[in-house]
């Protein structure tokens, strides 16, 4: 199959569902070459002895379970059509430079990447040109040595690193991969098996595949005889406990000096693990996450459950990522810009986490890549988010997930949430799949698996478009009716009081409709359920005092009025007096505002900001001296983030700080809170409804 093929095959693997009108569009593909390219796949298909793609009336797709079994079993079997567009070449003949042997001729790149000796000199060039501006090496050429890289070791090696992300893309990646490695790829899977064993984790499948690819390159430069500086990466990784059990059972053959050893056991330390977690308690690693989740919770008005669990979960992420970003190297792409571009919740989330990461950046001593910084918001909105019990469940579901522990956990808890008819079980590799022993009758995974149970092939990070497809395919196939017998019911109704021109379109509109509004209220707020700082704070809230006060006086006149107007109880009251007492465990804004808050469980009857200005500055513990005291009343700890971001904002603003506190009137002074939120969103560029 060509790559157009494979396109196609994938994305109806992904979405049976989807439409011939709807691939057409999403690939550009007019009828004639969609209908052309079905009849190669299917060719390709029968040529196993499995049965073609059939197209339905509806213009969807059907797919045999044995295609998707088989998949899993060989993912070489339907063998892709060896074209490689310029910038795949650009990344061949990179491999090829940085891991040769051979003194590299014109004539070897022409063998090597099947072209002309006229398209092979332009792709030298190209190449020459990608080096200099990308990675701060040059192409260079004698006589004597032929093409070859010069620059840093360093650098190289990370190109390297690059290159096999890359190569990973192609069609036949994997195969070019394989035939470059002087060490077979068996053995090193064999070797990476083993220090799993040794260091007791288990890396994710994607990280996991991509280890194996990276070690295979690597190991073959290492013994190429083009490594001049031995000393490239010289005593920087000795004193991690990994070192000595890596180096313990790596093959001294596949190495030329420490250097190369230490980028081995580098390799293992910015892989990803999907279980197993770094166990040292003085590591300078977990306090910095420990900061990190500390100024989450206070910058969000959140507390996380069982923190101790959700910090060694997030530094098994972190710990990863804190190598790759300090020696440079990149995470691969598991497109999480899709879900941002229409996800305000997550938008919302990135920003606060953005500020949140200081501790890791000082401790790694470089800004985080916005793609890591993503998938942190990703696991800190896991811990905002409600989950309902599902005892009553008919079904029980795998999830199998080829990504990292964050993706993992995102792709489990959106599913959770999605369908509350199902009982999930917890989430697992590829690997770790084959030994399953629990129960199942349905699997949702990212790649094709070998299994007879009923199977789902998702994207580890949905859409809402992606959501809402797959819930009607999945209640469709269970028999449940509720929402489908709703739409009937409507469809009749409507039929008898108007003329329905098309019944089929109608029944999918209302079935999409429902289906969207039970994601609404299962899944993460949406853009509409965002409110703004004024849906909390009322102007009968506000308040403004000329006398002296001590704390807690002040503190208990400020919460007040959320009292007398049945927001919260008066145990609301007691409980924010103890916990003021304890400096740690007070919320301060900026200098000069503090927003006492507890969990709903304390006496929050509903939701409200006070707003209580004091003239006189009052003394808290802890010495900090305050003008502005607001006392946050939340039921529902997921959809209050912009307001925090907003007060955030006012608090942080010294001059409307001073504006406040000079103002007599409390109407004024809510107008001109009101005047601060209106500037933000314009500035924002974005209108909040609520």
């Amino acid at each position: 199959m060509n790559k157009r093929e494979s396109r196609i095959l994938s994305e109806i693997i992904h979405h049976p569902k989807i439409s011939s009108d709807q691939l057409k569009q999403m690939i550009g593909l007019t009828d004639r070459q969609l209908s052309y390219s079905m009849r190669r796949i299917n060719e390709a298909l029968n040529e196993q002895e499995l049965p073609g793609i059939k197209k339905l009336g509806d213009g969807s797709f059907q797919i045999s379970e044995k295609v998707f079994r088989f998949l899993a079993r060989s993912n070489d079997a339907l063998q892709l059509d060896n074209y490689h567009e310029e910038d795949e070449r650009t990344h061949l003949a990179l491999l090829y430079l940085l891991t040769t042997s051979d003194n590299v001729s014109l004539e070897h790149v022409v063998d090597y990447l099947g072209i002309s000796k006229t398209t092979a000199e332009k792709d030298i060039k190209r190449t020459r040109v990608f080096l200099e501006k990308e990675h701060k090496l040059s192409l260079k050429y004698t006589r004597t040595n032929g093409y070859f890289i010069q620059g840093s070791e360093l650098e190289q090696r990370l190109l390297l690193n690059d290159t096999v992300l890359k190569m990973q893309q192609y069609s036949d990646g994997q195969e070019v991969i394989a035939r470059t490695s002087v060490v077979g790829i068996e053995k090193i899977i064999h070797y990476a098996r083993k220090v799993e064993r040794h260091l007791d984790v288990t890396y994710s499948d994607d990280a996991f595949y991509t280890l194996v690819n990276t070690l295979a390159v690597n190991i073959t430069r290492n013994l190429s005889g083009r490594v001049k500086d031995p000393d490239y990466f010289e005593k920087k990784l000795f004193d991690t406990v990994e070192f000595s059990s890596i180096t313990s059972i790596t093959d001294p053959d596949w190495v030329r000096s420490e250097s190369d050893l230490e980028w081995i056991v580098l390799i293992f330390l910015s892989s990803n693990t999907l279980r197993g977690a770094f166990q040292d308690v003085k590591s300078p690693i977990l306090t910095a996450v420990e900061k990190m989740v500390d100024q989450f919770e206070q910058d969000t008005l959140v507390n996380i459950p069982d923190r101790a669990a959700f910090d060694k979960q997030l530094l098994a992420h972190l710990r990863p990522a804190y190598f790759r970003i300090k020696y440079g190297m990149h995470l691969a792409n598991i497109d999480v810009d899709k879900v941002f571009q229409e996800d305000t919740w997550h938008r919302m989330l990135f920003e606060t986490v953005k500020a949140d990461v200081k501790p890791i950046e000082r401790l790694v001593g470089k800004s985080l890549p916005t793609e890591e910084i993503k998938l942190i918001a990703f696991y800190f909105g896991g811990v905002l988010e409600s989950r309902k019990e599902t005892d009553n469940a008919q079904e029980r579901a795998a999830v199998v997930c080829t990504n990292g522990i964050i993706s993992a956990r995102l792709m489990f808890e959106h599913l959770v949430r999605l369908f509350p008819e199902i009982t999930f079980l917890s989430a697992t590799s590829v690997h770790d799949f084959e030994t399953f022993d629990k129960d199942y009758d349905l699997v949702f995974s990212t790649v094709p698996l070998n299994t007879e149970a009923r199977q789902y092939i998702i994207h580890p990070l949905m859409t809402t478009e992606e959501s809402i497809n797959l819930r009607f395919r999945v209640l469709n196939d269970l028999g449940i009716s509720t929402q489908q017998g709703s739409v009937e019911q409507v469809v009749q109704i409507v039929k008898k009081h108007a003329t329905v021109r098309d019944a089929k379109g109608l029944k999918e509109d209302l079935l999409s409709w429902l289906i969207k509004a039970n994601i609404s209220q299962n899944d993460k707020p949406q853009k509409q359920q965002l409110p703004s700082l004024e849906h909390y704070l009322k102007p009968r809230l506000v308040q403004i005092v000329d006398d002296s006060m001590d704390w807690e006086e002040a503190l208990r006149f400020s919460i007040r009025p959320l009292v007398h107007e049945d927001i919260v109880t008066k145990h609301f009251e007691d409980v924010l007096v103890e916990q003021t007492k304890d400096p740690r465990s007070f919320a301060f804004l900026g200098t000069r505002m503090s927003i006492p808050h507890t969990v709903p469980e304390n006496g929050a009857l509903s939701e409200a900001f006070g707003f209580t200005i004091f003239k006189k500055p009052v003394i808290f513990p802890g010495q900090e001296t305050i003008s502005v005291i607001v006392p946050i009343a939340l039921r529902d700890t997921t959809k209050h983030l912009r307001a925090i971001q907003q007060l955030s904002e006012i608090a942080e603003n010294m001059g409307l700080i001073d504006e406040l506190v000079a103002t007599d009137n409390a109407e004024e002074a809510y107008e001109l809170v009101i005047d601060n939120i209106k500037s933000q969103k314009k500035q924002e560029g974005i209108k909040l409804e609520y």
